[in-house]
This record gives structure tokens, sequence and C-alpha cells, in this order.
């Protein structure tokens, strides 16, 4: 669970991808924020931005957002 600190620290100055956990899902690179785990995604443009469902999903998607586990 992210601190309070962490929380505030994304609204005065933005999310921060964490890149140890950058991932490609098929369409997008995708990440969460080091600070308070915002699901992320970068854009067109090479920005990261918040991942949001209704500009990100693609139509009749309905679990994009978790990363997919592995099995061994």
């Amino acid at each position: 669970m992210p601190s309070k600190m962490s929380s505030f620290l994304c609204l005065a100055f933005g999310h921060r991808r964490q890149r140890t956990k950058v991932w490609h899902d098929g369409v997008d690179y995708r990440a969460p924020c080091a600070r308070c785990g915002t699901a992320m995604v970068r854009d067109v443009h090479g920005e990261w931005r918040p991942f949001d469902w209704e500009k990100d999903a693609p139509p009749g998607s309905q679990e994009r957002l978790a990363r997919p586990h592995r099995d061994a």
C-alpha cells in the first residue's frame, strides 16, 4: 500500500514509472508507478501517463490492467 507521502508526491510532481517492471502487453508498454503503484502506459509520443480504460483498452477487453503471470 502506498504511503500518503508517495501519493502526495505523485499529485504534486506526477507519476514515475518503475523501470524494472516495464513490460509489453502485445499493444503497449506498461509499468506501475514507482511511488503509488498506479498502472501506467507509454503513449505514441513516448511519454508515460496513467492507464485509462476509456482510451487504452482495446474494444472487448476485460482485463489488461495486470501484468501477466508466467507459469513455471
